[in-house]
């Protein structure tokens, strides 16, 4: 959940050290809401029915 807590200038300058190009708005838009969505539905349901094991 970094996205959220963190500035997207300093994420994507440290995502950068090692590409040519940094990456877009749209990355830390699916980041940002689409990922940590679906983190936190997994992490959910996990409670809800038990975990894996």
């Amino acid at each position: 959940m970094i996205y959220w807590v963190m500035k997207p200038g300093n994420i994507s300058a440290e995502m950068a050290l090692g590409r040519k190009k940094a990456p877009g708005k749209v990355y830390f838009f699916f980041a940002k809401y689409v990922y940590a969505a679906l983190a936190a539905g997994v992490f959910l349901l996990g409670l809800a029915y038990g975990g894996i094991g």
